[in-house]
């Protein structure tokens, strides 16, 4: 994981759900949905379409949406697994582990 999965993951273990200035007009979210987290953290704006399927492929993150709406499915609503707040945690006891050493070649 590089620093944006990170943030990502604090964030959203830090803030369960969005406000709800950011969903007013639409049903209690169960997460958040990749334009939220755009919104709230302006940012990884450009970058969270790609940080979402990263951290959901190592299960970090899970789907709590699609339910079923008028018309289709709704949006994808990402909360934090237990995993994910392992990695947080160990990352909090191990803050040197939590980016790669590089050789500078000194």
């Amino acid at each position: 994981m590089e620093a944006p999965h990170v943030e990502v993951l604090n964030y959203i273990e830090a803030h369960t759900l969005p406000p709800v200035e950011l969903y007013a007009n639409s049903d209690e979210p169960r997460g958040w949905t990749t334009d939220q987290l755009a919104k709230a953290r302006p940012k990884l704006a450009r970058m969270v379409d790609g940080l979402i399927p990263v951290l959901s492929g190592h299960g970090l993150l899970k789907d709590m949406g699609g339910q079923i709406i008028p018309g289709g499915v709704g949006p994808d609503q990402w909360a934090i697994t237990d995993l994910g707040r392992h990695c947080l945690d160990l990352l909090k006891d191990h803050p040197d582990r939590a980016a790669p050493e590089t050789d500078h070649g000194d």
